[in-house]
């Protein structure tokens, strides 16, 4: 009986989908013998020799018979035609298999499950797949699998979407739409609405919310409708929003309070606040009437009510606006309790023009109006800003009461400000006269303090200051009291005049004027606003890049008042000008604010106010400088003006016989390696001493240069010594430092032969240029350059060791190009140089015309011990006239100097005086000698001079 070669169901049996027949032909079946017979599968049967047991028929075959593959091929077509087949074979001797398809149709295929994609027609369509599937060692099977093509699907004719949109209008402008569109053919739909207000989305039934406003608004809202065949169906609706108007404003809610302060001086603080409010957020505008005829406009206000001897009420009125409903007033009432009675005590000091306490003024003392006292009155110019001085000597610290005696037959009232130490208030000088000799009075109250008060009363107005005959100044006190004139402390220069020279730029040339930063400056004359010159600044490249005035001086706790005009460069956008005022005192560099405002290219922009010069210490540099927001900006200056009051400075004669006392070494050499510190260069920079000096390298038998810093001379040997060598100046020996103003740059002067580098920061020594030749021509041996400038010149001293002592000159336009040279002096006595050695210095004396000249010398035999001889001259081209200069009576040396008991080096060598400023003039305070130098204090350390040991000492005169 024959049986299934497969006993078992199919594991994966496909489903038929809708419109796909599925069948499975069996072309063999496998008796028991083997016997074959027509039609029949041979799948089960081998020609090897060998049995193998069949796991089908658990029956004994030979060992090594081949055994054929084994395959349940199935099919499946999709609706588009697209047949999937599997062969599902196997072979139990694990053989390789190779498979053939034929798909019916004409078409092979070699792979085990292939895809098929069969031709469709109007009807369905059956095809009889085989496929012949053989092992590695030749037996094969054949399969059939039967396969049903269903008909190719009728076409569907697209139809084109409908849309019906609407909308409801709802609350606080919201608005829901909705697209109602149908697609018969099942087609995909977008949307697109446009909402015609800048708003646009893409969903059937959006919600959408506009800005209502007082008036009806109509909005023409458009929808696409689109298919994915691309047909497009748009559509319009109107929109119609109504108006929505405003809520009324309101007015503000006011509910002023106060507070009692402090009370003295017979002053009562009341702090007062209007708790106002605003539901819009109104700005608000105050307006509080103290009813003591003081008014404030801001919302909480302090105020100070002058208490008598009687007890007063106020009832405060504030106003409040917010620019829109009537303004509402309030009213707070407050009391201001009488003040102590006390026995007064009358105290009172007159001071007249011309006497001790009467310090200046812009003006003459005149006496053509009788009825005056004194000597006179004081006519002051009848100009904005003109001033006269007063100081008092005062005892208490309290409230005085200033009289002024005045005459104003002008037709209209003069106003000046009263400023007494920077408490500021009107005085209004009344013209009811009508006649210049009827003198009236007119009062203040001011707060002075207990010592030495200044009193200056400033024009408001272009008419003056009326004629000021005298000032009483008293006070009521319980009690003993003084008021004393003061002496003003030195002459005070009239200030009627503009203190600053070129300021108006009409001697054609830029000094004392200098550049800030990139800026370029040039004197021109294509502009002014007076005369025939301005000073053109172009160039700038950052906003505090500009031009500025250098001023010598001014008296520290005086107030100066300043004026510049500028315009802008034609074709410049308007720009905010900036006047300000650069100050470097002990504590380093401020800035301080003197005017602003916006200038523009067509016409002049006034730039005024005032500066209260108070320096921390001493003042080494002050500069009045204009600058600007814009960083390009180019502009003109012209004008520029000061006035105020400068002391005179107090000075003092310079000695015939110097005395000094001397410290101990205050700086010595920090590196083992290293013999010495001498030839010491010093500037007070910034809060702080800056010294350059030379040092002798033991270990390279060179000659090096450092730089320190310090704060006091007691920090000095601590400071860390930097060395410059490996700098793009490199080592600098004998150096020379200062500031040289006309070009806004920092010098430093060496020698071997002499150069020159600069910097902007002296402070940095990465910052210094390379070097570069100071003198042309220079003669072999010149060493120990020395520079200094008068207004015009400058001086370049050297020596060569040879008992003359030689200079150079150069204007200051082209310094630092120095040519030629000539003999200053000389003295060939002893061995022909020790006289007039090396080392030179010159100074200018502050307050006097006269300089000051030292050169070192030694006796001879030998070198040492060494000192310093002096001469003086009122001009750096005039006749050197002998002060000090023998070792007898040097200007320094062992004669003249305590050494208060630690006589630490022999002689007084190579150095340099602590100069009063730190520019090109080398100016010194006679009154405050001081001389940095270089002291020996001992045998070589190798025999040489350059083991010498050198350290840096200070010598203060006596």
């Amino acid at each position: 009986m024959k049986k299934p070669i497969f006993s078992k169901p199919l594991n994966n049996p496909f489903k038929m989908a809708q419109g796909i027949v599925f069948a499975l032909l069996v072309v063999g079946c496998q008796e028991n013998s083997n016997k074959s017979n027509p039609g029949e599968d041979l799948s089960g049967t081998s020609t090897a020799a060998n049995t193998y047991t069949d796991t089908q028929t658990q029956t004994q075959t030979q060992v090594g018979v081949n055994t054929p593959p084994v395959a349940s091929p199935v099919g499946q077509v999709s609706s588009n035609g697209v047949a999937s087949f599997m062969a599902n074979a196997f072979d139990n001797d694990q053989d390789q298999l190779t498979y053939l398809w034929n798909f019916g149709d004409g078409k092979n295929s070699t792979l085990a499950s292939p895809m098929h994609n069969y031709p469709q027609s109007e009807i369905e369509t059956q095809y009889n797949a085989q496929v012949i599937i053989t092992d590695s060692k030749g037996d094969s099977i054949s399969k059939v699998v039967t396969v049903v093509v269903p008909a190719k699907p009728a076409v569907v004719e697209n139809t084109i979407p409908t849309s019906n949109p609407t909308f409801n209008v709802g609350q606080n402008g919201s608005v829901s739409f909705a697209a109602n569109a149908v697609d018969l053919d099942g087609d995909v739909l977008t949307y697109f609405w446009d909402f015609k207000d800048g708003t646009t989305l893409t969903t059937a039934s959006p919600m959408h919310t506009y800005a209502l406003t007082d008036a009806i608004q109509n909005f023409q809202v458009t929808l696409t409708v689109s298919d994915t065949d691309g047909n497009v169906i748009p559509s319009t609706l109107n929109v119609q929003l109504p108006a929505v108007l405003p809520p009324p404003n309101t007015a503000p809610i006011v509910s002023p309070s106060f507070e009692y302060g402090s009370q003295a001086n017979d002053e009562l603080i009341v702090n007062f606040k209007a708790g106002a409010t605003d539901a819009e957020n109104d700005p608000l505008t105050y307006n509080w009437d103290f009813k003591d005829g003081s008014f404030s406009d801001v919302a909480n206000p302090s105020h100070s009510y002058q208490m008598d001897f009687t007890e007063v009420t106020h009832n405060v009125q504030l106003m409040v606006s917010d620019g829109v409903n009537p303004a509402v007033t309030k009213t707070v009432s407050i009391t201001v309790p009488s003040k102590p009675v006390v026995e007064p005590n009358l105290v009172t000091l007159l001071l007249e023009e011309n006497t001790m306490g009467f310090c200046g003024f812009n003006g003459s003392v005149m006496g053509d109006h009788a009825g005056f006292s004194g000597a006179g009155y004081a006519d002051g110019i009848n100009e904005a800003g003109a001033s006269i001085t007063w100081q008092i000597d005062a005892s208490a610290t309290d409230t005085y009461q200033l009289v002024f005696a005045f005459a104003n037959g002008g037709a209209a009232t003069r106003i000046g400000t009263l400023d007494v130490n920077g408490q500021t208030q009107n005085v209004n000088f009344a013209a009811t006269t009508n006649e210049w000799a009827n003198w009236q009075t007119q009062n203040a109250s001011v707060q002075m303090q207990a010592g030495v008060n200044t009193i200056k009363l400033t024009a408001n107005t272009a008419d003056g200051l009326p004629n000021i005959d005298s000032l009483t100044v008293s006070l009521l006190i319980a009690g003993d009291a003084q008021i004393n004139p003061a002496n003003c402390d030195a002459v005070i220069y009239p200030v009627n005049n503009n203190l600053l020279e070129n300021g108006d730029l009409e001697q054609a040339v830029t000094l004392p004027w200098v550049k800030r930063g990139a800026a370029t400056i040039n004197v021109v004359t294509s502009q002014s606003r007076t005369s025939s010159h301005s000073l053109a600044v172009t160039g700038r490249t950052a906003t505090w890049n500009g031009a500025g005035y250098k001023i010598d001086r001014l008296t520290s706790g005086n107030i100066y008042d300043f004026k510049v005009w500028v315009k802008l460069a034609a074709g410049e956008a308007s720009a905010n000008m900036k006047f300000t005022m650069q100050l470097t005192d002990d504590n380093g560099v401020s800035y301080h604010a003197i005017s602003e405002a916006m200038a523009n290219s067509d016409g002049w922009t006034l730039l005024s106010g005032s500066y209260d010069h108070q320096p921390a210490g001493r003042a080494t540099d002050l500069l009045v400088y204009v600058e600007s927001d814009s960083d390009t900006v180019s502009f003109f200056m012209d004008d520029l003006s000061m006035t105020g009051v400068i002391e005179q400075l107090a000075t003092c004669e310079l000695p015939s016989r110097f005395s000094w006392t001397s410290s101990g070494p205050l700086v010595k050499p920090q590196k083992s390696n290293w013999a010495s510190v001498k030839d010491p260069t010093i500037v007070q920079y910034n809060g702080k001493f800056h010294i350059w000096a030379t040092v002798f390298d033991l270990d390279q038998d060179i000659w090096a240069s450092a730089y320190i810093n310090f704060s006091d001379w007691a920090s000095a040997g601590s400071s860390v010594q930097v060395p410059m060598a490996g700098t793009a100046v490199g080592n600098s020996i004998a150096p020379q430092v200062f500031y040289f103003e006309p070009q806004d740059k920092w010098y430093l002067i060496t020698q071997w032969g002499g150069a020159y580098a600069t910097t902007n920061d002296p402070t940095n020594i990465n910052s210094w240029s390379s070097k570069r030749k100071l003198l042309q021509n220079e003669p072999n041996g010149s060493l120990d350059f020395w520079v200094i400038c008068d207004d015009d010149n400058c001086y370049l001293y050297f020596s060569r060791d040879d008992g003359v002592l030689y200079v150079s000159k150069t204007t200051v336009a082209n310094f630092p190009n120095f040519s030629g040279y000539e003999i200053v002096m000389e003295d060939h006595r002893g061995n022909g140089n020790s006289f007039l050695f090396e080392a030179s210095n010159v100074y200018k004396v502050d307050g006097q015309d006269l300089y000051l000249l030292l050169v070192e010398a030694y006796r001879t035999p030998g070198y040492g011990p060494r000192y310093f001889r002096s001469w003086t001259a009122t001009s750096l081209d005039g006749t050197w006239q002998a002060l000090a200069d023998t070792e007898e009576n040097p200007f320094a040396g062992n004669n003249n100097v305590d050494w208060q008991g630690n006589k630490w080096a022999d002689g007084i060598s190579h150095g340099e005086m602590i100069r009063s400023g730190i520019n090109q003039k080398m100016t010194i305070d006679p009154c405050n000698l001081q001389y940095l130098y270089q002291g020996d204090t001992g045998a070589s350390i190798d025999g040489t001079y350059g083991g010498e040991p050198y350290n840096l000492g200070i010598l203060n005169a006596k």
